[in-house]
């Protein structure tokens, strides 16, 4: 039975944050590592998290950096609930489609983890995070790396049984993504929750004009 991902995350929303704690834990700590080193606790800077699910991630800037303006977009409405509920008066979560959306602001750190696979540009997609980036910011990006035979097979059997799942990166194949966009990448990793995941994460600059 195909199923889309806003009906998957409807129906799995509770499961967000425990059944796929570590999945997301270990990209949200290496981001929130980089944070730190770039500033310090009592900043003031702007946050936008495109696909921010529950809002894990937000709240964790929120309690590391409690003077962040944190925006959020999902497209699931029970996700976007969910969001608004654990973060402070002044938070700025939305209901968008991903694939159609336009950032209309600068931010000072944009955030895409393991999104880009449900976007039909993902290269145009990339570039309107770097336009909409300040010239000093930052965004950090993480996707599946599809490098292993276990996970080209996983792969194989998404696409043909996951209508959402439009593609997937070895890592070469998404430093080769990036290189082609407006972004420049800074620092990379390739992360592993457990024996079957891996992840590639990425911190990222605009380019030069």
């Amino acid at each position: 039975m195909h199923t889309d991902y806003r009906t998957y995350y409807k129906n799995n929303i509770d499961a967000i944050d425990t059944k796929w704690h570590q999945f997301t834990e270990i990209q949200f700590q290496w981001i929130l590592a980089r944070l730190k080193l770039k500033y310090k606790p009592d900043a003031l800077f702007s946050v936008m998290d495109l696909g921010c699910g529950t809002g894990r991630l937000l709240s964790l800037i929120h309690e590391t950096f409690p003077n962040a303006h944190l925006s959020g977009i999902d497209g699931t409405t029970l996700m976007v609930f969910r969001t608004q509920n654990r973060l402070p008066f002044g938070a700025q979560i939305k209901k968008n489609d991903l694939n159609t959306y336009h950032l209309k602001n600068r931010y000072d750190v944009i955030i895409s983890t393991t999104v880009l696979h449900h976007i039909n540009n993902p290269g145009a997609h990339i570039d309107m995070i770097g336009e909409c980036l300040k010239d000093d910011g930052v965004a950090y990006i993480s996707e599946f790396a599809i490098d292993t035979p276990l996970l080209k097979i996983a792969n194989f059997w998404w696409s043909k049984t996951t209508p959402d799942h439009k593609t997937t990166w070895s890592t070469q194949q998404f430093i080769e993504l990036l290189n082609k966009t407006s972004l420049s990448i800074k620092d990379s990793d390739n992360l592993q929750p457990n024996w079957f995941w891996q992840l590639q994460i990425y911190e990222c600059k605009k380019k030069a004009a």
